[in-house]
């Protein structure tokens, strides 16, 4: 059926609003891998507590499809992420995080599949001079004028995160059948310590 996406056949990618997107494509259909990148930040605002929705359902992707997350550590919704990537690691056990305590990345530079596999990911690195970005630590992980870039005196940019941690989220969210190699090394990466928020 043409009129169809082959949706097993698809890894889905999204930013912010775009993440929830990705985590609720992968709730009700049966996708190749998701990558989440600040977010998914859904919550039920003014619900009373202990309230369930989409998120803490049964999902539809295949028990192998691979889940991958980042985000600024600063953001003001981080907390909620925080809690999204827990319930749905509750609704489905079997997805490939060993952990939902989101690592760091540290400076970006030395990421690997592995570590995007193993947990959802943050960075603390603050955001580029040149953001436009009203949301600048939200903007910071995926918009060309908010990501941390390193510039040669002749010119020549590199974006931060093109170094490790964009191509690891992609490449361990396109992991589907696949297992980790386990090469991570342990105790590289400091776990955040945040505030915590009860989500609304």
């Amino acid at each position: 059926d043409m009129s169809t996406p082959a949706w097993e056949n698809i890894v889905f990618s999204g930013h912010s609003q775009g993440s929830g997107h990705v985590a609720y494509l992968a709730q009700t259909k049966n996708i190749n891998g998701a990558v989440m990148i600040s977010g998914p930040q859904d919550e039920c605002i003014g619900c009373p507590e202990e309230t369930t929705f989409w998120i803490d359902e049964l999902y539809a992707s295949s028990s192998d499809t691979p889940y991958t997350a980042l985000a600024q550590g600063q953001e003001p919704l981080f907390s909620v992420m925080e809690d999204n990537w827990k319930c749905m690691k509750a609704a489905n056990p079997s997805i490939n995080w060993s952990t939902t305590e989101p690592q760091s990345t540290g400076f970006g530079l030395d990421t690997t599949p592995d570590d995007a596999w193993e947990s959802p990911l943050f960075t603390n690195v603050t955001y580029a001079d040149t953001s436009t970005c009203g949301g600048k630590e939200h903007c910071s992980v995926a918009i060309d004028d908010s990501v941390p870039y390193i510039k040669k005196s002749d010119g020549e940019t590199m974006y931060l995160y093109e170094a490790s941690v964009w191509p690891s989220i992609l490449k361990a969210g396109s992991m589907k059948n696949t297992k980790s190699t386990k090469s991570s090394k342990k105790g590289k990466k400091g776990k955040k310590t945040s505030k915590g928020r009860a989500r609304n």
